[in-house]
């Protein structure tokens, strides 16, 4: 299972995958936000059950890839709503 980086974003990649390990979790987002076609103005919930559904089909076509990074992009967008220190193409290593 992976999933694209858009640029800084393998902290979040990975809080997503820790989660899809959550069977119970994953299940009951992708049932209630799983047939949902559009992430704008999405909600994280509603997200996250978008791209579970997207990883636990393992769809690898490009359009699937697309569909992910646009999934992603409307996540970090929130992220930088909530902490304006978040700054997408700026990596910044624990010291």
């Amino acid at each position: 299972m992976g999933l694209p980086n858009i640029g800084n974003t393998c902290f979040l990649n990975s809080i997503i995958q820790f989660l899809f390990a959550a069977e119970k979790f994953r299940e009951d987002l992708i049932a209630k936000y799983g047939g949902f076609k559009e992430a704008s103005n999405g909600k994280f919930g509603k997200l996250l059950g978008m791209i579970f559904k997207s990883i636990k089909e393992n769809d690898k076509r490009p359009a699937a890839l697309s569909d992910q990074k646009k999934i992603l992009n409307v996540m970090v967008s929130k992220l930088e709503e909530i902490n304006n220190e978040y700054q997408r193409h700026f990596q910044e290593d624990a010291i």
